[in-house]
């Protein structure tokens, strides 16, 4: 019988399941039917253990994320570490603390079994209700015990088939913002405070609108950071969004990022003051996003634009790199603004996304250059020839063997048949008509 350990409201029943001399603890369950079939499943596996000693054993899922379940609930682990990783720096510190923070749940639930006692309904049935974040880390979680052939088969927690959302800029409804609502925005960050302040949030606003600068790293840049003599920007640090510290950028990717004239101008302008950040706080520390949509939605809604993300004035950066320079653009290749906005892929991105939403530029630009055309050539306007008639006379064949299509000229037959009336058309105009290699043809005309 086991003993609950527990309370009445919240039971705890534990125990030992034996089997020939060999025992394994049980715990953690909050009904006597619960407990009963931990019981039979720990038997089960002591089973396996003295009648197949040779057999290898297949960790427990705490086993082998190396996660120990404290007294007061908590839940400390060593997974991801020492599991495979694509890149070669390694993942990043706030990417571990995401997936050990999202294996927690199905740890507390499914701790104690064996990685290969799942099926692939159970596993459908867990993890389709799940965040998408869960999703992740479970499937990565199987995908690493797979990688040491301790499941057999396929990862039953992967495919589920929930698709990835996409992202903003590839909705059919995304619109870029126009070079109207950008000076209109700058206007309310050099407007929406009373003080000197403004001077950093118009700042802020140009490095993400002209510069394509993600605003982490825009909170992390330093005086040092900026050359005016090599006209260049050095991105090498970010704020990190959790622990608010700045940390090196992803990948440890440094790059260089080129202001336009107005950037430019406004960096001469707050390199004068006496402060080692570059765009502080109010209070003279690091900027964080929290902090920095306060003064943002306050810009955003003066413009008119409440709906307005800060990140989409990214957006309008890079594809004010790449337009053309006569539609106002610098028609910079996609692997230079590709470079410049810290994608590593070579322009791919920017060539799939935003090349599709500068075809409604393109074809603007198509409309207006005719409408242009029309104005400088208004006599070719009404001097368009008129579009030819169908006709309405039908011409017949006799033979039934002829196959081939040709014009026959309806002047070769008035000059035969002088009386045979073609009205509907005009001496010198083609009719259609079968032909037939040594045969004669007869045409009528009705």
């Amino acid at each position: 019988m086991p003993h609950n350990r527990g309370t009445r409201r919240k039971p705890n029943f534990v125990g030992a399941a034996s089997y020939k001399g060999r025992r394994k603890w049980i715990s953690g369950c909050e009904s006597v039917a619960e407990y009963d079939e931990a019981v039979k499943q720990a038997r089960a596996e002591l089973r396996e253990q003295v009648e197949n000693p040779n057999a290898k054993r297949i960790p427990t899922c705490l086993e082998f994320a190396g996660a120990v379940i404290h007294e007061d609930g908590r839940i400390t682990m060593t997974w991801p570490d020492g599991q495979r990783c694509q890149k070669k720096t390694g993942r990043r510190r706030t990417s571990v603390e995401r997936l050990r923070d999202t294996l927690k749940p199905f740890l507390r639930e499914f701790g104690e079994r064996p990685l290969d006692s799942f099926d692939r309904d159970e596993a459908l049935t867990w993890i389709l209700p799940k965040s998408a974040n869960v999703q992740q880390s479970v499937r990565q979680f199987f995908n690493h015990a797979k990688d040491r052939d301790l499941i057999s088969g396929d990862n039953k927690f992967a495919r589920t088939g929930a698709s990835k959302s996409k992202r903003r800029v590839e909705r059919p409804d995304f619109e870029i913002v126009t070079d109207e609502q950008y000076e209109r925005i700058l206007q309310c960050a050099r407007t929406c405070r009373a003080d000197d302040y403004t001077v950093v949030v118009e700042g802020i606003v140009l490095c993400v609108g002209e510069g394509a600068i993600r605003p982490s790293e825009i909170f992390a840049l330093h005086k040092d950071s900026v050359d005016l003599a090599a006209d260049v920007i050095e991105v090498r640090w970010q704020i990190d969004s959790r622990t608010r510290e700045r940390v090196p950028v992803k990948d440890e990717d440094v790059r260089l990022v080129v202001p336009s004239p107005r950037l430019r101008a406004h960096l001469e302008l707050i390199l004068r003051e006496p402060r080692t950040i570059l765009f502080p706080a109010v209070r003279g520390g690091y900027m964080t996003r929290p902090n920095w949509y306060v003064y943002w939605n306050a810009v955003r809604a003066s413009a008119g634009l409440p709906g307005l993300e800060f990140y989409e004035l990214k957006h309008r950066a890079l594809q004010w790199m790449i337009d053309p320079v006569d539609d106002g653009g610098l028609g910079l290749d996609h692997a230079t603004a590709a470079e410049m906005a810290g994608h590593a892929d070579g322009g791919w991105l920017i060539a799939n996304v935003y090349t599709k939403l500068s075809q409604r530029r393109a074809l603007d630009r198509a409309r207006r250059a005719m409408r242009e055309y029309a104005a400088r050539h208004p006599a070719e306007e009404g001097n368009r020839p008129a579009a030819p008639r169908s006709p309405s006379r039908s011409a017949t064949v006799d033979d039934q063997r002829r196959v081939a299509v040709t014009a026959a000229t309806l002047i070769t037959y008035a000059e035969a048949k002088p009386k045979t009336s073609v009205a509907g058309w005009t001496a010198g105009g083609t009719a259609t008509c079968r032909e037939h290699d040594g045969l004669d043809v007869h045409v009528s005309i009705s």
